[in-house]
């Protein structure tokens, strides 16, 4: 992806040249910012192929198999078998996930140039209004998912896909907010989860039901904490552009970390809560045998330093949370097809970890 000396002008169609990844390392970082919002549609040096990777890579395919899974989840919690309807509606969240990505990778010019500059360096290859054109078209086929199912679930997914534009864009933009975007960010297991009240024939049943509010209320918890998690290796560039986050608000990184790394322990261990409530059955209480691993994960967090450590921890803390995740839904239901389901997720990550679909990437080590 590499072709001369890089462009600081001719953003219209391709006529953008991208110069190496060295080259833009080099550039003050208010002009990484500029060559990101003007790059249009990109460098023509970048080929098709490349330019599906980069797509891909930047969806982040790996951290959407929790939306299958709590959806998955759903479906055992509300007894309701598996068919086309449900097929679709898990491929329907797992785009809503990608979605969410490729809108933050759109919207974070700022804290991505310094925070993960190999991120925006690609995106200016990439091209920034190619690339929310190409997301428009991922919403259209959520839609078109959504409508071959019941009416309720459309309205479901629309909102969705409302939560995910508004999460990084304006006019809310609610990543910006401490508190409503830490809430928001969680709504990626527990919107999923509850949702599939559209798709049950009694749902005015189901909406009300104790168990569904209470279970879906912890895994809301659980995620927060995963979010107060994700936001602790992005302090320093976050920092860097004053972006009020559940981390930067503590006013250091050592301090988010202790923050992140304390409500995970709690939140692991509060899978108690709904197991006492009847809102899951007793051998979920089996998933608390991921507690050391989480201890481990906080001390790993507290005491990483640079970025590149940070990003290793928060990679490491997707799988766990999936596997958590993944072993909530085989303790609530064991069937055939869940075990299918589960094994197609880990799939996924080991294909998206193998080929490197991260946008998050080994290059991003300089701070």
């Amino acid at each position: 992806m590499s072709t001369p000396a890089p462009a600081r002008r001719g953003f219209h169609g391709h006529a953008l040249n991208l110069g190496s990844f060295t080259d833009f390392l080099a550039l003050p970082l208010n002009e990484r910012i500029w060559l990101a919002r003007r790059s249009g549609d990109g460098s023509a040096a970048m080929s098709t192929l490349t330019r599906a990777r980069v797509f891909v890579a930047f969806s982040r395919p790996r951290t959407c198999v929790p939306m299958i899974f709590a959806f998955q989840l759903g479906l055992a919690f509300a007894g309701i078998e598996q068919d086309w309807r449900s097929a679709l509606g898990s491929i329907a969240f797992f785009l809503v996930g990608m979605i969410a990505n490729l809108f933050n990778i759109y919207s974070d010019i700022g804290e991505d140039s310094s925070n993960m500059p190999m991120r925006v360096y690609q995106l200016v290859g990439y091209g920034r209004a190619r690339l929310l054109r190409h997301t428009t078209v991922l919403c259209g086929l959520v839609m078109l998912a959504a409508a071959a199912s019941t009416p309720l679930f459309f309205a479901a997914m629309l909102l969705a896909l409302v939560g995910a534009h508004q999460y990084s864009l304006r006019p809310l933009r609610l990543k910006e907010r401490p508190v409503l975007g830490i809430l928001l960010f969680a709504t990626v297991v527990a919107y999923p989860f509850v949702s599939i009240v559209a798709l049950a024939p009694d749902f005015r049943t189901r909406i009300s039901d104790p168990r569904l509010l209470v279970a879906g209320a912890y895994l809301l918890l659980w995620f927060c904490a995963k979010g107060l998690v994700k936001n602790v290796p992005d302090f320093s560039g976050d920092a860097d552009v004053r972006l009020a986050t559940s981390a930067t608000v503590w006013g250091s990184r050592r301090r988010a970390a202790r923050t992140a790394a304390v409500a995970s322990v709690v939140v692991y261990a509060g899978i108690a809560v709904p197991v006492l409530v009847g809102a899951f059955p007793v051998r979920v209480l089996l998933a608390l045998l991921w507690l050391p691993v989480i201890l481990w994960q906080g001390v790993r967090l507290v005491r990483a330093e640079t970025m590149i450590e940070g990003n290793n921890v928060l990679r490491t803390d997707m799988l766990v949370s999936t596997g958590f995740l993944a072993s909530l839904v085989l303790l609530i239901d064991p069937s055939a097809a869940t075990v299918a389901v589960v094994a197609a997720g880990a799939v996924l990550i080991a294909v998206s970890d193998l080929l490197r679909l991260d946008s998050r990437t080994k290059e991003d080590s300089v701070r």
